[in-house]
């Protein structure tokens, strides 16, 4: 399969189809006389971003409950819930690589239930979510940031300088991905640069910290 091609063709694992809307709602518009309903780019993009956060506090909790660590790898996305066209294609909200197979021995059920978070995907437009533009800068992303934001204490009183500190450091890195004049695709990304921004400030890092404690708890 070329690079740039994403259009499912069977090779993954199927990962169960899940909406996965605990984050969010999805937004999603009916497609006419195709029979799927899209997700508009701009907001596909945006989720990209939002439930980054969650996978991170999901793999610190799961690495607590069971003491492994490496709970994902970085790489290539090994499940996919649903197929795609070459219009729109199925895009993973989240890239990451295998997941530790030793977690599937300590425990099945977590196993599953994170199998299906990883495998999720949004029907949105092709151009989105190819390689070459704002779709594989945020896979690099995603795939290369995954201690990001290991450290940080969800427990008690766990706010502090350090945790506001790795939050926002994240959020830069994020919003940094579009100082590239020549990224492709970007203005799909001007929801996301701007939920950046937004939570960027005291209120709004406290907001994204709690947030991210509610997915650990």
């Amino acid at each position: 399969m070329a690079q740039n091609d994403r259009t499912y063709r069977g090779p993954r694992d199927t990962t169960d189809d899940i909406d996965d809307s605990s984050s969010v709602t999805e937004n999603r518009v009916p497609v006419t006389d195709s029979g799927i309903t899209i997700t508009p780019a701009e907001d596909h993009i945006l989720e990209r971003f939002r439930r980054y956060f969650k996978l991170l506090a999901r793999l610190h909790a799961i690495e607590e409950m069971t003491g492994l660590k490496n709970i994902v790898l970085d790489g290539a996305s090994t499940g996919q819930d649903k197929r795609g066209t070459q219009e729109y294609q199925a895009s993973h909200v989240l890239r990451v690589g295998a997941i530790n197979a030793k977690l599937k021995e300590k425990n099945g059920r977590l196993f599953q239930a994170l199998t299906n978070f990883v495998g999720h995907t949004q029907y949105t437009l092709a151009k989105a979510n190819r390689w070459g533009g704002i779709g594989g800068e945020i896979d690099k992303f995603q795939s290369d940031n995954l201690g990001g934001l290991d450290g940080i204490n969800y427990g008690g009183n766990g706010y502090g300088t350090m945790e506001k500190k790795k939050i926002q450091d994240m959020l830069h890195a994020m919003s940094k991905l579009f100082e590239n004049p020549n990224l492709k695709h970007a203005e799909y990304g001007k929801e996301a640069l701007e939920w950046t921004k937004k939570h960027n400030s005291d209120k709004g890092l406290k907001t994204l910290y709690e947030y991210m404690r509610s997915k650990f708890e």
